[in-house]
């Protein structure tokens, strides 16, 4: 049981720093007041004992089946969300054309500070957007295998750690 019980703190060790890091991003990048940021950070933080409290009680009170039962509706929360929330998106053609969009910004920015005429600046804007849009294919392929692996290995991988746990 003492072994089960650290393998479990390891995994939620490992997976709350990752979990904390997905969380802070946006935080920061929506400049919402520090107060703010501050509360979700704390609720974020305040959830993972509350939930190992609930867990534990549960895991007291029903044994058997009904704890099994508990443990497949969070397996099948955490594929649905993995999926869903987070595969998806990063499929999806709306992530390319957001990084196509950001390039060019920056880029017209910079001609503009740079003190560009503006036909000589929409010309090379042009010709950026192109070659941006042949860059990001190139990637995109490959990305897309690298990321289908990587949902086979993380599948391979979690099913070994729930044969082995």
């Amino acid at each position: 049981q003492q072994t089960q019980a650290v393998a479990l703190g390891i995994a939620i060790i490992s997976h709350k720093y990752l979990a904390a890091f997905a969380l802070g991003v946006p935080l920061y990048k929506s400049e919402m007041p520090i107060c703010i940021s501050l509360g979700v950070a704390l609720l974020f933080a305040s959830l993972t004992p509350m939930g190992i409290a609930v867990g534990w009680i549960l895991a007291k009170t029903f044994e058997g089946w009904v704890g099994d039962m508990f443990v497949a509706i969070a397996s099948g929360t955490f594929l649905y969300v993995s999926i869903c929330e987070v595969l998806i998106p990063e499929f999806s053609q709306q992530k390319k054309e957001e990084k196509i969009t950001y390039k060019m910004e920056e880029s017209r920015r910079e001609l503009s500070r740079s003190g560009t005429p503006r036909l000589e600046a929409s010309q090379r804007l042009r010709t950026l957007k192109y070659l941006l849009k042949l860059d990001e294919q190139r990637k995109a392929r490959r990305q897309e295998m690298l990321k289908s692996l990587a949902v086979i290995v993380g599948f391979a991988v979690m099913s070994v750690l729930a044969v082995w746990v």
